[in-house]
């Protein structure tokens, strides 16, 4: 009887709360994951504090948008979480919809509220593509750490720059789940003046597994392009294609910490390099799959040395992690097939490691606050740069280029087409000669007769 009281009367709370839409966010849609949905480009997901009286409706130039799904947050694994609820309400804007390379607005519309205008900017397949790589970010500015990137990225809105995703290494706002949960949803509310505008794409953390360890918050609060036929619950793997590259996401979190076997991951990331005919293929994880002079570095390369193993096999162009507060940029070795990038410090106010660091196979690092951008050109030429947060200054860069076997195979191809077709009329012109004369020679013999 006292559950079912204290059921009522949480009920009761949530409907007396106010509508109060957050926390604008887009993420990318199954469109660009292996199942090419093309009712599913871009989500646009947010947040309301208690269920609204009217219904929503999305504005996008001459089109509204009126279905979206919704769903209310439950508590119940979050023991830390007491009394939290929200509702999460999720838009899915398909291709007919949107031109490439072309930026439009939306506002999003309730009963008498408008919000908006964000932007939505979309390049299409096989373009030139830009990324913002962040990991390790607080909200909270205690010690003003992450005020300088947020200011970046706050800037890159207002000026109209145009990057693809955001992509997000993990740890956020440490710890989600703190303060009744109300400290995921201040970073929510704080990272929406960018998410609104540009695909938020997240890899989970250790900070982010909550205290039941299972990532409830934020699974039900980023909508990733999980498939959820392959069964995986706490956003272990997903994959898409943006521009001339292939991105994987992995989360080995059960095998560091919980020593579970994760065999139908390693099956899954083996199946799908297997199938991609992307020319670049960049992997992201929260974990270093190299490092030096950080703690428990031996043991995260000893457990996620399988993983290590695959990617060296079908040759991953360029790996990134976060999990050290720090920028790290390791040499391409003759053991592995990629360059990794630590992009770990883009604005915490806590958790910092006293690092000792001398490395022959690091090329350079940063402990300044900073973020990494991402330029995919073509299939043949990725550009990649760490700029420190408080003034966009570039610290460190890269090219990685590589021969373009697809023109070479074209190459190839149209030459042995060439050499066939001119061997043909060869055989043509000899086979002509050869029957002209042999006519010659009958009309002498008739010739000679007649005579």
């Amino acid at each position: 009887m006292i559950i079912l009281l204290n059921i009522l009367i949480q009920f009761l709370e949530i409907k007396a709360r106010i509508c109060n839409p957050y926390g604008f966010r887009q993420s990318l849609g199954h469109y660009y994951s292996n199942l090419h949905y093309q009712q599913d480009v871009i989500r646009i997901t947010f947040n309301s504090e208690g269920p609204c009286k009217s219904s929503f409706a999305l504005l996008l130039e001459n089109q509204t948008f009126y279905e979206y799904e919704t769903s209310l947050v439950s508590t119940n694994e979050m023991a830390f979480c007491n009394n939290y609820h929200t509702f999460i309400h999720t838009f899915k804007i398909g291709i007919k919809y949107l031109q490439y390379n072309y930026s439009i607005n939306y506002y999003v519309h309730e009963g008498k509220s408008i919000y908006g205008p964000f932007m939505i900017y979309y390049s299409g397949l096989q373009k030139l593509s830009r990324f913002i790589i962040l990991g390790n970010l607080d909200s909270q500015w205690k010690l003003n750490n992450s005020q300088h990137t947020f200011n970046f990225l706050e800037s890159s809105v207002k000026n109209y720059q145009q990057f693809d995703a955001i992509i997000f290494l993990g740890s956020m706002a440490f710890n989600l789940e703190d303060e009744s949960c109300q400290t995921g949803d201040y970073f929510i509310k704080n990272i929406s003046t960018f998410t609104s505008h540009y695909p938020f794409m997240i890899a989970p953390g250790n900070y982010d597994a909550g205290q039941s360890r299972k990532f409830n918050f934020i699974k039900q609060q980023f909508q990733m392009p999980v498939i959820s036929d392959y069964r995986l619950d706490l956003l272990e793997y997903y994959s898409y294609d943006i521009g001339f590259a292939h991105f994987i996401q992995f989360n080995p979190f059960q095998l560091i910490f919980l020593s579970f076997s994760q065999q139908q991951l390693i099956d899954l990331l083996e199946e799908d390099l297997q199938r991609n005919k992307q020319p670049w293929i960049i992997v992201y994880t929260h974990y270093p799959l190299q490092c030096s002079g950080i703690s428990q570095c031996l043991f995260l390369i000893n457990n996620l040395q399988d993983f290590i193993n695959i990617f060296n096999k079908y040759k991953v162009d360029l790996v990134f992690s976060s999990y050290a507060n720090i920028y790290q940029r390791y040499l391409q070795g003759n053991l592995n097939s990629f360059i990794q990038v630590i992009e770990g410090n883009s604005g915490n106010d806590g958790n910092f490691d006293d690092f000792n660091i001398n490395s022959s196979e690091i090329a350079f690092q940063s402990k300044e606050i900073g973020f990494g951008e991402l330029i995919i050109h073509n299939e043949t030429h990725l550009f990649y740069q760490h700029k420190l947060s408080n003034n966009n200054q570039s610290i460190d860069q890269f090219w990685i280029t590589k021969k373009n076997n697809k023109k070479f195979s074209n190459f190839f191809l149209l030459t042995i087409i060439l050499i066939v077709i001119t061997f043909i009329s060869q055989l043509c012109l000899i086979y002509r000669c050869i029957r002209r004369e042999q006519i010659q020679k009958k009309f002498n013999l008739v010739s000679k007769l007649n005579i």
